[in-house]
């Protein structure tokens, strides 16, 4: 620990130092936390250069852990070799796009579904076969418990 304090406090500090104000997220047309789906979308055919780099590291089974992943437009190309891919997005529209599209696929719904969407996440994510992560930043405690209950029951 130095004298500002612990890795875990500075890094507390600068993320919050780091947030967009309360009253201009209120003003914003669109949630700037989030990307459209559309945006995603790709009409290339063929491995990309990544996807040739990422072939030639990977052995037949091994698993593939996509975070980020939108629609697993880098991921899917690799399977196989790779036999799993775990597909990470805090993005619900996103995640009930993956889910829908491609079978057998392990996605896990990081903050219930959707980083600061949890409204969003319950009515999109939620019930769909997908592991729900219940971390919330800052704190569950920022939301109503009632709210957490139902999700999770309905889950």
């Amino acid at each position: 620990m130095t004298e500002d304090g612990t890795a875990a406090e500075r890094w507390r500090r600068a993320l919050a130092s780091w947030a967009i104000p309360e009253p201009i997220l209120a003003k914003a047309p669109e949630d700037p936390w989030a990307l459209p789906v559309a945006l995603f979308e790709s009409d290339q055919r063929g491995p990309t250069l990544s996807h040739r780099r990422a072939l030639e590291a990977l052995t037949l089974g091994d698993n593939v852990l996509d975070v980020g992943a939108g629609r697993c437009a880098m991921s899917l190309p690799l399977r196989p070799p790779a036999s799993r891919i775990i597909a990470v997005d805090g993005s619900p529209a996103m995640l009930a796009n993956i889910v829908r599209q491609i079978p057998r696929l392990d996605v896990i719904a990081c903050h219930f579904g959707g980083y600061r969407r949890f409204e969003e996440a319950a009515e999109t994510v939620v019930g769909l076969p997908v592991y729900l992560d219940t971390s919330w930043p800052p704190s569950l405690g920022t939301l109503a418990p009632e709210s957490v209950k139902a999700v999770i029951e309905k889950h």
